[in-house]
């Protein structure tokens, strides 16, 4: 694999150079890649950007700025003579020790450097985010395109707020000076203290200056900022140490993320995490218990594998796929972007994973690539790129590429969480809501199962997908080994539908075909009067039936299946709650071949393993090994675009990485603000965004002073929602036909704000859509809507339609009266 070539630039404000950013080969058309934020000096317009040569040349640089729908673009900025940068001057990054680099430049070098100067001529609003493409044009006239989001801002401090990061980051490494944080964290007597992969604020002093590990910075990047105000910042600060365990020496790679106000009289630090993750080395394999050291780590990524007759092992550790011949005693790097000799900043950037798809007893491997390609022959390029590994031979292969126009973390959330590849050489793959099969000696593909979103499930242990029909009258299960097909009947006049996988088992559920509830805001609540549990056969193994009601809601997890069951009722609902079921599946205590295991010592805490089977013995550290070459096959790109029915999904962004996507808007609100992030929407338009809201809020409406049935109370609501953007409907509002969005949507332009449901989001997070200027309609568990109009310290402040009166309420009984379940909001963004 050829290494690496393309530049990586570095926005410089105040000073301070910030937000390193890899070069992609085709422009993105996805508005919502949310990667960093470069603030800018509203009164100035300006800012400059280091490009970072290597192998390739920059004769041309462009800046182009977006309205924040990311499609309209306002301007372009173009630099054609460039200066020296002071790059290899600035003590914000690079190496800290030459020395202590794993292997002679295994962690690179800066390369040459160039500054361009950017001056904007635009008029931009305060404190708005707009997306901006950066264009390098090399020598070659080769275009490479680069990502950020402008915030103009009045003084957003960038120089003090970077002087923070840097301040507190040195104190951590030395016990004296860590004295000076103490202050800014908020140690909690609840806070786990037993591992190094994650520490927070809540730890105690000893663990964030890394208690007895004395570690020593290698190399250092500059920081990321990934949201930021005039006082208030997130940003990330990613290194790599290296500590003397007592076994020998090893390197971690470190991310910190920052949350912090930045105030003349002092700091509030709002939020410090920090996690570690050991870089793999094969020369602290435990040869007493013939274990592979992953060291400290969070585990969540790695993959395992294991051939029948246990000769061979295969495991994914940190973007990298190995694999281990138990009778030679070798381990082969099978994939990796990682290269000595070459640049850190560009080999081991991490935006990829491997999955490992299956691997025979000969130790034949099809696994999957997906994300940024760092290096090789699709450098720049995001794509997901199947692979076979032949360990005869030494090679990989490639079988199948298919490059997206989007970011990995956007990629990630498209990607349906499956993929199979048969001994038929049939590969199974799910993105865009869709399921297909590619065809790899034929070279076609085929759809199973299209807007499939919440209509399948995918059995591991089963070794099958389960799916509806497109008339929800039958469930497909498909063996993805032979490709056989088993069919679940709904029966006369009935549907059925897939719920989720049960210890491998299918959980579904059988319903009358008009035993539907509409919701006064138009949302379809499909009733059953079963739920199923069956094997891979399709034999039912477990059953229960609603005796009174039908159930309205299931949800499985783990082995344990819930059911809500709701009986009619004279509401706008036509359906109030009863009671809950469950059914409960029995655990099965297996004990895995091939599985991960924990060890604890005073110094290095808990550590992970890669644990094999009890016959597998070591007698000596095993033999490295790597593939020799890479074949690539013609014609292996496979081309899909997004569907039509793949929409209505929002991201929510935490230090610069996603962090959740869901079509339910309040979901990824909830989670953004337990992560100190973001949500947007497809488009790149900001939803919502922690600690936007001010302490109180009171928006000046005229309320109808008149009461309305319950029945009406909806519409209600909905008239004085459009009358705060001085619309009057031109039609009323009819559930049966249409949902409230779309209703809302034909009288108000996207210029002058999008609707957007929200459901069982906290009324702390729905404070943010009233502080931005927009009244909300809160709906209760009973359907009951209210129009919140305003708030404080200690009350929400509403309207009531049906009553026709304003009330208060405190924040406690107002939770109360939202009720316990199937509450929602409906804002605008």
């Amino acid at each position: 694999m050829s290494e690496s070539s393309l530049p990586v630039l570095e926005a410089v404000v105040d000073g301070k150079e910030i937000n390193l950013m890899h070069g992609y080969a085709s422009d993105m058309t996805d508005g919502a890649i949310r990667e960093n934020i470069t603030p800018v000096h509203i009164d100035e317009k300006t800012f400059s950007i280091n490009v970072i040569e290597d192998h390739t040349q920059t004769k041309k640089l462009m800046v182009e700025v977006f309205d924040d729908d990311g499609k309209t673009s306002l301007e372009t900025a173009q630099v054609i003579t460039f200066s020296d940068s002071n790059l290899e001057k600035s003590p914000s990054a690079g190496f800290i020790n030459a020395a202590d680099v794993i292997g002679a430049g295994s962690f690179g070098k800066n390369g040459d450097a160039k500054l361009a100067k950017i001056i904007l001529t635009g008029d931009y609003a305060e404190g708005r985010e707009y997306p901006a493409k950066i264009t390098v044009i090399t020598s070659e006239s080769r275009r490479i395109y680069y990502y950020t989001r402008l915030k103009f801002l009045k003084n957003p401090q960038v120089d003090e707020k970077i002087d923070f990061i840097e301040f507190f980051h040195k104190s951590t490494f030395d016990k004296a000076e860590v004295r000076d944080i103490e202050k800014y964290l908020e140690t909690t007597g609840n806070a786990d203290e037993t591992s190094f992969a994650h520490v927070s604020i809540n730890n105690s002093t000893e663990l964030v200056s890394y208690n007895m590990l004395s570690p020593v910075e290698v190399y250092r990047e500059i920081p990321t900022i990934t949201e930021c105000e005039d006082s208030t910042i997130s940003a990330s600060l990613d290194f790599v140490i290296k500590v003397d365990t007592g076994n020998g020496i090893s390197y971690y790679n470190v991310t910190e993320n920052f949350r912090f106000m930045y105030t003349a009289d002092r700091v509030y630090l709002y939020g410090y995490d920090r996690y570690m993750k050991q870089i793999f080395d094969l020369k602290q394999t435990s040869l007493s218990k013939s274990e592979f050291k992953l060291g400290v780590t969070d585990p969540s990524d790695v993959d395992m594998v294991i051939s029948k007759d246990k000769n061979r092992a295969a495991f994914t550790y940190d973007g990298n796929l190995y694999s281990y011949d138990v009778l030679s005693n070798t381990l082969t790097t099978v994939f990796t972007f990682e290269e000595k000799e070459t640049d850190y900043r560009r080999d081991s950037y991490g935006a990829h994973d491997v999955k490992i798809l299956s691997m025979s007893d000969t130790g034949y491997i099809y696994f999957m690539v997906t994300g940024y390609m760092n290096r090789g022959a699709y450098e720049g390029r995001v794509a997901v790129v199947l692979y076979t590994y032949d360990p005869n031979t030494a090679l990989i292969q490639e079988q199948a590429y298919i490059p997206v126009t989007t970011s990995y973390e956007i990629l990630k959330s498209e990607l349906i969480d499956f993929a199979y590849c048969n001994s038929k050489q049939v590969f199974y793959f799910g993105i865009y809501d869709t399921i297909y099969a590619y065809d790899l000696v034929g070279k076609s593909f085929s759809v199973i199962a299209a807007d499939c979103k919440d209509k399948f499930v995918y059995s591991k242990e089963g070794g099958y997908l389960a799916y509806d029909s497109d008339d929800s009258e039958s469930i497909i299960m498909l063996k993805l080994e032979s490709g056989r097909k088993t069919m679940l009947r709904a029966g006369n006049n009935k549907i059925i539908h897939v719920f989720g996988i049960c210890k491998g088992n299918l959980v579904y559920g059988r319903g009358n075909k008009n035993s539907i509830c509409v919701n006064e805001d138009g949302t379809a609540v499909q009733m059953y009067t079963e739920v199923n549990v069956c094997d891979s056969e399709g034999e039912v193994v477990k059953n229960f039936t609603a005796t009174e009601g039908e159930i309205s809601k299931v949800t499985v997890k783990g082995n344990v299946t819930d059911m809500t069951v709701v009986v009619p009722a004279d509401n706008v609902r036509g359906y109030k709650y009863k009671n809950s079921e469950q059914i409960i599946s029995s655990l099965k205590d297996e004990k895995a071949e091939i599985r991960l295991s924990t060890r604890t010592t005073d110094k290095m805490m808990r550590e992970y393993y890669i644990t094999l089977p009890d016959t597998i013995y070591m007698a000596e550290i095993p033999a490295s090994d790597k593939t020799k070459s890479m074949v690539v096959n013609q014609d292996t790109a496979v081309r899909f675009t997004r569907p039509d029915y793949y929409t209505g999904y929002f991201y929510t962004y935490a230090f610069g990485k996603l962090v959740g996507f869901s079509t339910n808007a309040g979901e990824v609100v909830v989670l953004a603000d337990d992560n100190a992030g973001s949500v947007i929407d497809m488009d790149g338009v900001v939803v919502w965004k922690r600690g936007t809201a001010g302490r109180n809020k009171e928006l000046k409406i005229n309320f109808p002073d008149k009461a309305v049935s319950s029945k009406e109370a909806f519409n209600e609501a909905l008239s004085i929602l459009l009358s705060s953007k001085s619309v009057i409907a031109a039609r009323k509002y009819d559930r049966m036909n249409q949902g409230v969005i779309d209703y809302i949507s034909d009288f108000v332009a996207k210029s002058a704000g999008i609707p957007v449901r929200l459901e069982e989001m906290e009324y702390t997070q729905m404070k943010n859509f009233v502080s931005a200027g927009f009244p909300v309609i809160a709906v209760t568990e009973e359907g009951k809507p209210y129009i919140v109009y305003g708030y404080n310290d200690t009350e929400v402040k509403l309207f009531d339609p049906g009553k026709g009166e304003k009330t208060s309420l405190s924040y406690k009984k107002f939770d109360k009266e939202m009720g316990d379940s199937d509450w929602y909001y409906i804002a605008f963004y």
